[in-house]
């Protein structure tokens, strides 16, 4: 193809980490802010972009899954909130969808304004957790990964992978359904040994070091 030119975004505080392009119907795009905690919005047009608004922040982002469900305030002076672990998605209408993974929070922004923000603590997933932050140091979340369902864009999918003694080398897979307004649908469990990535056709594909694999379920 041919070359159209580039922009630099103006660095404002933030780690770009991995940044995605993800285009709004609005031309907008979202930068990871990890070290001011803060996702950016920038417009595009043409070849450069211009900063428009800020979200989530340090009131949302510095806490943790253990002060709102134990009161364990004590973990957060060695749990790092990171902000590669927060999830976005624009939605067909505009909004934005946005998932914090120290929390397993989801938020709904229109523009800077935040509509909804509802925790996805599904019952099983709360327990598995309880026991899991038993562990010593341990500092996974509730959710390792996630994806939207490009089937359906009312539907996303959080996922977990556990390590068991019993199972030879595999462990298991947990993977939750859930709908925009984070009521949970379906809880699949399956042989697996990698990370959730994307979800089309019917199918799921999940990436380890050596290979994908590919799930078909109901």
């Amino acid at each position: 193809g041919e070359y159209s030119g580039s922009f630099k975004i103006p660095f404002t505080g933030s780690a770009f980490f991995d940044f995605k392009p993800m285009l709004s119907a609005n031309n907008e795009i979202v930068i990871r802010g990890g070290l001011k905690c803060k996702l950016d919005i920038y417009r595009l047009s043409g070849i450069s972009a211009e900063w428009k608004y800020s979200i989530l922040g340090p009131e949302l982002c510095n806490r943790s899954i253990y002060l709102d469900v134990e009161g364990r305030s004590e973990l957060l002076n060695w749990r790092r909130i990171e902000m590669e672990n927060t999830g976005y998605q624009w939605l067909e209408d505009g909004r934005l969808w946005v998932y914090l993974a120290h929390t397993s929070t989801v938020f709904i922004f229109n523009g800077d304004k935040r509509e909804a923000r509802y925790n996805i603590w599904p019952e099983r997933a709360l327990k598995d957790y309880r026991e899991e932050s038993k562990m010593p140091r341990n500092n996974s979340p509730m959710f390792e990964n996630w994806c939207f369902d490009s089937d359906s864009k009312e539907h996303f999918y959080l996922a977990k992978h556990y390590n068991y003694p019993d199972v030879d080398g595999s462990g298991y897979f947990h993977l939750y359904k859930f709908d925009l307004t984070g009521r949970l649908l379906k809880i699949y469990y399956f042989k697996s040994r990698g990370q959730l990535r994307y979800k089309r056709n019917g199918r799921f594909y999940i990436t380890f070091l050596d290979g994908i694999e590919i799930f078909n379920l109901p």
